[in-house]
């Protein structure tokens, strides 16, 4: 749909890196990274968002 904006909260990790356009980290209430899937979520660049993607290990790119 053009001309929409959809926020989704999640932490299917597979599901964001498919169909989302842009992806937000938070962490106690504050965005700490944000970015396109494919660098946040193999790229991340702060240390609190790798430690949070280590638990996810089921996820496929």
């Amino acid at each position: 749909m053009e001309g929409r904006t959809m926020l989704l909260v999640t932490h299917e990790l597979g599901f964001a890196y498919h169909f989302a356009t842009g992806i937000l980290f938070l962490h106690e209430g504050r965005i700490l990274e944000e970015g396109p899937p494919a660098r946040l979520l193999k790229e991340p660049r702060e240390e609190r968002l790798r430690m949070f993607l280590q638990r996810f290990t089921e996820f496929r790119f």
